[in-house]
């Protein structure tokens, strides 16, 4: 029989572990690539809810590399949840200053749950995603123009995670196809995002923490810079449990 309980504790430890150790990282890295340069595309915060049953209802408000990133999360049934996600990104820069980036991004999604044992939980997320970039950035040896694009989005997202009421936790890999319509043809270019994500609070509200990076894995003609590295802070309201508790 699984020890669902050892499980817990070291996959708990494990993934505290690695946030920390990419968290880190990314700072660096957040330092020495964002501020140097404005990437066109920028991976937003996955979306990791963690619903379990239904009438599960999670909103999220995240900050990090991407921006601004709210997210709202349903259960519709004890399997079945869906997903509204955004991103909104202005840097303090400007066109003429050689560093600028700008984007608005809302996304669509459904998906299946299905709790394993009393603490595991497994969850498949599917979903659309559509926007506006505007960026361009200039160096002492990189000169990108000024560009204007929209893009469209779909991704497929698998998960495992833990959850109990004072902690949440899940590794996930987001697989996205990735297309700006004005920009090469409207090529397609697909990436691969791994991420990491932790929630710790009580059981109407967590602070979280998601650490991650893209790698693109196929496609021709990018033709533009990405952020490789995703980082996010931010707070989570179990709304279901808050409406639901007596009052």
């Amino acid at each position: 029989l699984v020890n669902f309980n050892y499980l817990y504790k070291q996959t708990t430890n494990f993934m505290l572990m690695k946030s920390y150790i990419l968290l880190i990282v990314i700072a660096l890295s957040y330092i020495l690539t964002f501020t140097s340069c404005s990437p066109v595309y920028i991976p937003n915060v996955a979306p990791t809810p963690m619903l379990s049953e239904k009438g599960d209802a999670k909103l999220d408000l995240n900050y990090g590399v991407s921006g601004f990133d709210p997210q709202l999360a349903y259960a519709v049934t004890d399997h079945l949840g869906i997903l509204v996600n955004a991103s909104f990104a202005d840097t303090d820069g400007s066109r003429d200053s050689g560093y600028y980036h700008r984007h608005n991004f809302i996304e669509l999604g459904a998906g299946y749950f299905n709790k394993i044992g009393e603490k595991g939980l497994f969850s498949i997320y599917g979903g659309v995603g559509f926007g506006d970039i505007s960026s361009s950035y200039s160096s002492g040896i990189i000169n990108n123009p000024d560009l204007d694009t929209r893009q469209f989005r779909f991704f497929i997202q698998p998960s495992l995670g833990i959850k109990t009421d004072v902690y949440e936790g899940a590794i996930g890999a987001r697989f996205v196809s990735l297309q700006l319509l004005d920009l090469n043809q409207g090529s397609v270019n697909y990436f691969l995002e791994p991420t990491i994500t932790n929630k710790l609070g009580f059981k109407y509200g967590k602070v979280c923490l998601q650490t991650g990076f893209a790698v693109p894995i196929m496609g021709s003609n990018f033709g533009y810079d990405y952020h490789p590295l995703m980082f996010s802070f931010g707070v989570e309201l179990d709304i279901g449990k808050i409406i639901k508790s007596p009052k």
